[in-house]
């Protein structure tokens, strides 16, 4: 916002005394009468603290000299009731500062542009080649490992590993043979002993039947 030339009058003013509790909505809707005339208006809210109360302000720039006299006739002295009843009375007087801003309202020839910019143009076509080279490098990539995995069906650590297993499976495999055997070993001894006790048993008992007889 640039600030506007002097007038050749004074018609910015500064309303003052204006009760904390007044919204911008509020006081302009009871300056609503100069909105015509009115060029600039810039509100500043009052609060309240636990001590004291501040109190809000207004600038307001008229588009002629009848407009300010009217408007500081009209608010010179009024006075807004709160929900107490208390009447609250404002002032009117000249602002230390003649000059208002204004809106710059020249719009950026550079706005909606882009879709015809050289450079935004070109940066569209490398993202769109970028994209495919990726998508295509993608595919490349799992193309490839699936052939790897059919090509390479072991590894030195896997054939080592296998190795491994099967040793110790076999190892187990003999020590159970191994004592299967001794089982068996013993197994035939206890009958043979059974065997030949029984047949000496049978032997003696026919010698005494001869020396009874």
């Amino acid at each position: 916002m640039n600030p506007t030339p002097p007038p050749s009058f004074r018609s910015k003013v500064i309303v003052r005394e204006i009760p904390y509790f007044l919204t911008e909505e509020a006081f302009k809707e009871e300056t609503s009468s100069f909105a015509d005339s009115i060029e600039f208006f810039y509100y500043v809210p009052g609060r309240k603290t636990q001590n004291k109360e501040v109190k809000s302000l207004a600038y307001v720039t008229l588009s002629t000299k009848e407009a300010v006299t009217a408007f500081s006739q009209r608010f010179e002295g009024y006075s807004f009731v709160d929900e107490h009843g208390r009447h609250h009375t404002c002032h009117v007087e000249y602002a230390p500062n003649p000059r208002s801003p204004t809106l710059n309202m020249k719009g950026d020839s550079r706005v909606g542009s882009i879709e015809r910019d050289p450079d935004y143009l070109r940066f569209l076509e490398q993202l769109k080649s970028s994209s495919s080279s990726l998508n295509s490098t993608s595919d490349d990539a799992v193309n490839n490992r699936e052939k790897v995995n059919k090509v390479v069906t072991s590894t030195p650590l896997i054939e080592a590993i296998k190795a491994k297993e099967a040793k110790k499976a076999h190892l187990a495999k003999k020590k159970k043979r191994k004592r299967n055997a001794k089982i068996l070993k013993e197994g035939d001894g206890s009958t043979t002993i059974a065997t030949t006790a029984a047949t000496a048993k049978k032997k003696n008992n026919k010698k005494r039947k001869k020396r009874t007889g």
